[in-house]
This record gives structure tokens, sequence and C-alpha cells, in this order.
């Protein structure tokens, strides 16, 4: 059997307004991918996403499976969880190197975010078209 390239996760519509619909998906358990709780999708808190419309008749209170590509979520991964840790472990040991105590070395690693995620929010709307999620009505 062929593996899947894309996650699952079952949702309901639950507004659709500016070509766009928002899906909220119950978080309690993992996608069809992994089946655990090792992202956040895993905890058990709904989430909403917003996804374009396209030239889908979805309406609200429909139920419909997301499915994302999984080198969306790798990418997700890249940018929100491993760039800021390598970003944060060479700025921790480079004022240590430096000389500078480890409280202010802390805080530096710390600061090198506010920049790096200023970024990614500047920049989110190019980021968002290498995310490709769909809807399929079940």
């Amino acid at each position: 059997m062929k593996p899947r390239s894309y996650l699952e996760q079952p949702g309901i519509v639950l507004e659709r307004s500016n070509g766009k619909i928002k899906v909220s998906i119950q978080g309690n358990t993992g996608c069809s991918g992994c089946h655990a709780s090792l992202c956040m999708l895993g905890d058990s808190r709904a989430k909403e996403f917003e996804i374009a419309a396209g030239n889908s008749t979805l309406s609200a209170g429909e139920l419909v499976m997301i499915r994302i590509n999984q080198s969306s979520g790798y990418a997700a991964i890249l940018y929100l969880y491993l760039i800021p840790f390598i970003l944060m472990l060479l700025t921790l040991i480079g004022t240590l190197n430096l000389g500078y105590t480890e409280v202010y070395a802390g805080i530096a690693a710390l600061m090198v975010l506010i920049p790096y995620f200023l970024l990614v929010f500047a920049g989110r709307r190019k980021l968002a078209t290498h995310c490709t999620a769909t809807l399929e009505r079940l």
C-alpha cells in the first residue's frame, strides 16, 4: 500500500465569508498520519483554520475532512521550531564565548527570537502560499 503524502483530520465548517472557510477541528487525538499527540494538533482544545474556499460549495455546519500536505507540516516545523532553536543555541554559545554571564547569554538567546518572529510575521502571506490544505465533504 502506497503511503499518503498528506495528513488528514475531521472537522466541522464554522462559517464561510470573504472567500474563506473557517473550519474547527477537535485536537484530542493525533491526526491520521501518526495517531499521537506529538504536534500541537494533539491537545484537547479545538483549533480553527481558515482555508481558501475556491469553488467549494461547503456551508456552515457541514462535516469535512481537512487534508494538509506533509511538506507543509515539515515547513511549519522548520520555520516555527527548528530555525528558532538553532538561532537561540548559536546566540547562547556565541555570547558565552564572548565572555558574558549566563544571565545575559540567556536573555540574548531569548531576544534573538523577537526579530525572527517579526520577520516570520511580515512574511506570513508568502509562507501561506507554501502551505496547502484542502477540504473534502464527509
